[in-house]
Protein backbone atom coordinates (compact mmCIF):
# COMPACT_ATOMS: atom_id res chain seq x y z
CA UNK A 1 0.00 0.00 0.00
CA UNK A 2 1.25 3.74 -1.11
CA UNK A 3 0.65 6.81 1.33
CA UNK A 4 -3.30 6.86 1.20
CA UNK A 5 -2.02 10.89 1.55
CA UNK A 6 -0.10 10.86 -1.39
CA UNK A 7 -1.61 8.19 -3.85
CA UNK A 8 -0.32 5.31 -5.61
CA UNK A 9 3.02 6.79 -6.85
CA UNK A 10 3.40 4.65 -10.40
CA UNK A 11 -0.25 5.97 -10.92
CA UNK A 12 0.97 9.72 -10.78
CA UNK A 13 4.24 8.98 -12.51
CA UNK A 14 1.73 6.98 -15.36
CA UNK A 15 -0.68 10.20 -15.91
CA UNK A 16 2.58 12.31 -16.03
CA UNK A 17 3.31 10.39 -19.10
CA UNK A 18 -0.62 10.82 -20.70
CA UNK A 19 -0.44 14.42 -19.72
CA UNK A 20 2.45 15.15 -21.71
CA UNK A 21 1.14 13.13 -24.40
CA UNK A 22 -2.19 14.71 -24.16
CA UNK A 23 -0.16 18.43 -24.37
CA UNK A 24 1.26 17.97 -27.80
CA UNK A 25 -0.45 18.29 -30.80
CA UNK A 26 1.96 15.95 -32.79
CA UNK A 27 3.08 12.09 -31.41
CA UNK A 28 6.29 11.86 -29.91
CA UNK A 29 9.79 9.98 -29.74
CA UNK A 30 10.27 8.02 -26.75
CA UNK A 31 13.67 10.54 -25.88
CA UNK A 32 11.55 13.57 -25.77
CA UNK A 33 8.86 11.74 -23.35
CA UNK A 34 11.74 11.25 -21.77
CA UNK A 35 13.19 14.45 -21.59
CA UNK A 36 9.31 16.13 -20.57
CA UNK A 37 8.75 13.65 -17.76
CA UNK A 38 12.23 14.07 -16.49
CA UNK A 39 12.20 9.82 -16.04
CA UNK A 40 14.84 7.48 -17.57
CA UNK A 41 13.71 6.25 -21.30
CA UNK A 42 13.53 2.65 -19.89
CA UNK A 43 11.00 3.76 -17.30
CA UNK A 44 9.05 5.33 -19.46
CA UNK A 45 9.07 2.41 -22.23
CA UNK A 46 7.63 0.18 -19.17
CA UNK A 47 4.58 2.29 -18.74
CA UNK A 48 3.77 2.80 -22.34
CA UNK A 49 4.17 -0.84 -23.16
CA UNK A 50 0.90 -1.16 -20.11
CA UNK A 51 -0.68 1.81 -21.52
CA UNK A 52 -0.42 0.11 -25.19
CA UNK A 53 -1.99 -3.16 -24.22
CA UNK A 54 -5.28 -0.82 -23.04
CA UNK A 55 -5.11 1.06 -26.07
CA UNK A 56 -4.21 4.41 -23.81
CA UNK A 57 -1.39 4.74 -26.22
CA UNK A 58 -0.96 3.98 -29.49
CA UNK A 59 2.92 3.91 -31.53
CA UNK A 60 3.17 4.81 -35.05
CA UNK A 61 5.04 1.60 -36.66
CA UNK A 62 6.86 3.70 -39.15
CA UNK A 63 8.63 6.32 -36.70
CA UNK A 64 7.91 4.35 -33.18
CA UNK A 65 6.86 8.06 -32.06
CA UNK A 66 3.56 7.96 -29.23
CA UNK A 67 0.57 9.60 -29.37
CA UNK A 68 -2.67 8.74 -27.36
CA UNK A 69 -4.57 5.75 -28.35
CA UNK A 70 -8.68 5.54 -28.65
CA UNK A 71 -9.43 4.68 -25.23
CA UNK A 72 -8.07 7.95 -24.49
CA UNK A 73 -11.58 9.14 -26.34
CA UNK A 74 -13.56 6.80 -24.81
CA UNK A 75 -13.22 8.23 -21.42
CA UNK A 76 -13.40 11.77 -22.32
CA UNK A 77 -16.42 10.53 -24.09
CA UNK A 78 -17.59 8.67 -20.90
CA UNK A 79 -17.28 11.75 -18.96
CA UNK A 80 -19.36 14.16 -21.22
CA UNK A 81 -22.02 11.95 -21.00
CA UNK A 82 -22.19 11.57 -17.38
CA UNK A 83 -21.43 15.05 -16.69
CA UNK A 84 -24.11 16.98 -18.29
CA UNK A 85 -24.63 20.58 -18.79
CA UNK A 86 -27.26 21.39 -16.35
CA UNK A 87 -25.52 19.51 -13.91
CA UNK A 88 -22.19 21.64 -14.62
CA UNK A 89 -24.12 24.59 -14.55
CA UNK A 90 -26.48 24.79 -11.92
CA UNK A 91 -24.35 24.98 -9.08
CA UNK A 92 -22.11 28.13 -10.82
CA UNK A 93 -25.66 29.67 -11.89
CA UNK A 94 -26.69 29.92 -8.11
CA UNK A 95 -23.40 31.28 -6.99
CA UNK A 96 -23.15 34.11 -9.11
CA UNK A 97 -27.16 34.72 -8.96
CA UNK A 98 -25.82 34.84 -4.70
CA UNK A 99 -23.40 36.97 -5.54
CA UNK A 100 -24.50 39.85 -8.17
CA UNK A 101 -28.12 39.47 -6.82
CA UNK A 102 -29.56 39.17 -10.43
CA UNK A 103 -31.61 36.76 -12.25
CA UNK A 104 -29.64 34.23 -13.91
CA UNK A 105 -30.54 32.49 -17.26
CA UNK A 106 -29.38 29.21 -19.12
CA UNK A 107 -29.88 29.34 -23.12
CA UNK A 108 -29.19 26.47 -25.44
CA UNK A 109 -30.19 26.82 -29.30
CA UNK A 110 -33.22 25.21 -29.79
CA UNK A 111 -35.24 24.27 -33.06
CA UNK A 112 -36.73 27.98 -33.19
CA UNK A 113 -33.91 30.19 -32.28
CA UNK A 114 -32.27 30.76 -28.34
CA UNK A 115 -34.39 28.96 -25.95
CA UNK A 116 -34.10 29.29 -22.08
CA UNK A 117 -33.60 26.21 -20.47
CA UNK A 118 -33.01 27.29 -16.79
CA UNK A 119 -33.40 30.12 -14.41
CA UNK A 120 -31.93 31.02 -11.08
CA UNK A 121 -33.45 33.76 -8.72
CA UNK A 122 -31.65 35.62 -6.21
CA UNK A 123 -33.21 36.87 -3.20
CA UNK A 124 -33.08 40.36 -4.15
CA UNK A 125 -33.81 39.55 -8.09
CA UNK A 126 -36.88 40.98 -9.50
CA UNK A 127 -38.96 38.09 -11.08
CA UNK A 128 -39.00 38.72 -15.13
CA UNK A 129 -42.49 36.50 -15.83
CA UNK A 130 -41.67 37.53 -19.23
CA UNK A 131 -38.48 34.79 -19.51
CA UNK A 132 -39.41 31.80 -18.30
CA UNK A 133 -38.17 28.25 -18.91
CA UNK A 134 -38.97 27.41 -22.38
CA UNK A 135 -39.19 30.85 -23.53
CA UNK A 136 -37.76 31.36 -26.98
CA UNK A 137 -36.19 34.85 -27.42
CA UNK A 138 -35.18 37.36 -30.09
CA UNK A 139 -31.30 36.69 -31.70
CA UNK A 140 -30.49 40.11 -32.11
CA UNK A 141 -32.14 42.25 -29.47
CA UNK A 142 -30.99 39.28 -26.58
CA UNK A 143 -27.44 38.95 -25.05
CA UNK A 144 -28.23 35.59 -25.13
CA UNK A 145 -28.70 35.27 -29.17
CA UNK A 146 -26.05 37.69 -29.78
CA UNK A 147 -23.85 34.98 -28.64
CA UNK A 148 -25.61 32.42 -31.04
CA UNK A 149 -25.52 34.61 -33.78
CA UNK A 150 -21.74 35.38 -32.92
CA UNK A 151 -20.57 31.84 -32.39
CA UNK A 152 -22.61 29.44 -34.13
CA UNK A 153 -22.45 28.55 -38.06
CA UNK A 154 -24.41 30.85 -40.10
CA UNK A 155 -26.06 27.70 -41.35
CA UNK A 156 -28.22 27.78 -38.46
CA UNK A 157 -28.59 31.62 -37.39
CA UNK A 158 -28.56 32.72 -41.33
CA UNK A 159 -32.51 33.00 -41.67
CA UNK A 160 -32.93 34.06 -37.78
CA UNK A 161 -30.68 37.11 -38.90
CA UNK A 162 -32.25 37.85 -42.31
CA UNK A 163 -35.68 37.72 -40.70
CA UNK A 164 -35.19 40.02 -37.72
CA UNK A 165 -32.82 42.09 -39.39
CA UNK A 166 -35.84 43.27 -41.63
CA UNK A 167 -37.79 44.92 -38.50
CA UNK A 168 -34.66 45.24 -36.20
CA UNK A 169 -34.38 49.44 -34.53
CA UNK A 170 -30.93 48.93 -33.43
CA UNK A 171 -29.02 47.46 -36.52
CA UNK A 172 -29.35 49.95 -39.90
CA UNK A 173 -27.93 46.94 -41.90
CA UNK A 174 -25.83 43.77 -41.79
CA UNK A 175 -22.19 45.43 -41.84
CA UNK A 176 -23.66 47.60 -38.48
CA UNK A 177 -24.62 44.07 -36.89
CA UNK A 178 -21.36 42.12 -38.26
CA UNK A 179 -19.32 44.78 -36.61
CA UNK A 180 -20.96 44.13 -33.50
CA UNK A 181 -20.72 40.73 -33.76
CA UNK A 182 -16.69 40.57 -34.27
CA UNK A 183 -16.74 42.78 -30.69
CA UNK A 184 -18.55 39.81 -29.15
CA UNK A 185 -16.51 37.30 -30.50
CA UNK A 186 -13.19 38.77 -29.63
CA UNK A 187 -14.66 39.26 -26.16
CA UNK A 188 -16.55 36.05 -25.34
CA UNK A 189 -19.32 38.55 -24.39
CA UNK A 190 -22.33 40.30 -25.13
CA UNK A 191 -24.39 42.72 -23.82
CA UNK A 192 -27.78 44.06 -24.51
CA UNK A 193 -29.70 46.82 -22.90
CA UNK A 194 -33.22 48.32 -23.17
CA UNK A 195 -34.20 45.89 -26.31
CA UNK A 196 -35.49 42.91 -25.39
CA UNK A 197 -37.19 44.11 -22.15
CA UNK A 198 -37.07 48.13 -22.28
CA UNK A 199 -35.79 48.37 -18.11
CA UNK A 200 -33.87 45.39 -18.22
CA UNK A 201 -29.78 45.37 -19.30
CA UNK A 202 -28.38 41.61 -19.78
CA UNK A 203 -24.91 40.37 -20.14
CA UNK A 204 -24.04 36.89 -21.63
CA UNK A 205 -21.12 34.69 -21.96
CA UNK A 206 -20.50 31.80 -24.92
CA UNK A 207 -20.29 28.46 -23.19
CA UNK A 208 -18.13 25.63 -25.42
CA UNK A 209 -17.61 22.66 -25.60
CA UNK A 210 -14.52 20.03 -26.50
CA UNK A 211 -14.74 20.73 -30.03
CA UNK A 212 -14.58 24.63 -29.39
CA UNK A 213 -18.53 24.75 -30.26
CA UNK A 214 -20.85 26.97 -28.71
CA UNK A 215 -23.19 24.77 -26.95
CA UNK A 216 -25.21 27.10 -24.29
CA UNK A 217 -25.52 30.91 -23.04
CA UNK A 218 -24.75 31.82 -19.43
CA UNK A 219 -26.78 35.20 -19.08
CA UNK A 220 -27.57 37.82 -16.09
CA UNK A 221 -30.61 40.19 -16.42
CA UNK A 222 -31.22 43.11 -14.30
CA UNK A 223 -32.76 46.25 -14.03
CA UNK A 224 -30.89 49.43 -16.09
CA UNK A 225 -29.15 51.07 -12.84
CA UNK A 226 -29.38 48.44 -10.94
CA UNK A 227 -26.66 45.59 -12.87
CA UNK A 228 -23.45 46.91 -13.60
CA UNK A 229 -23.44 45.89 -17.29
CA UNK A 230 -19.85 47.37 -18.52
CA UNK A 231 -17.86 45.34 -20.55
CA UNK A 232 -14.62 45.64 -17.95
CA UNK A 233 -16.89 45.50 -15.42
CA UNK A 234 -16.75 43.32 -12.08
CA UNK A 235 -19.88 41.80 -13.00
CA UNK A 236 -18.84 41.01 -16.95
CA UNK A 237 -15.18 39.60 -15.15
CA UNK A 238 -17.45 36.98 -12.95
CA UNK A 239 -19.35 35.65 -15.74
CA UNK A 240 -16.88 35.44 -18.14
CA UNK A 241 -14.87 33.46 -15.34
CA UNK A 242 -17.98 31.05 -14.45
CA UNK A 243 -18.62 30.59 -18.16
CA UNK A 244 -15.01 29.63 -18.84
CA UNK A 245 -15.43 27.46 -16.04
CA UNK A 246 -18.87 25.19 -17.28
CA UNK A 247 -17.39 25.13 -21.18
CA UNK A 248 -13.64 23.90 -19.48
CA UNK A 249 -15.82 21.13 -17.46
CA UNK A 250 -17.42 20.51 -20.95
CA UNK A 251 -13.90 19.85 -22.27
CA UNK A 252 -13.04 23.20 -23.64
CA UNK A 253 -9.69 24.01 -24.05
CA UNK A 254 -8.13 27.52 -24.52
CA UNK A 255 -6.54 28.62 -27.15
CA UNK A 256 -7.64 24.97 -28.72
Amino acid sequence: MEDKKNGIKSINIGFSIINVLLASPIALPLKEISRLCNLSPSKIHSYLVSFSNLGLVVQDPNTNHYSLGPYALQLGLGYLDQVNLFSVAKPFMEKIAHEINQTVFLGVWGNKGPTIVYRVDSQNSIDVLELRIGSVISLLDSALGLNFAAHLSPKYTQSYVEKELKKNKHFENKKALEEELTIIRENSLSRSSGKLLAEYTALSVPIFDFTNSMIAGLTIMGRIGDLDDRLDGSTAQKIKAYGLAISQQRGYKIGK
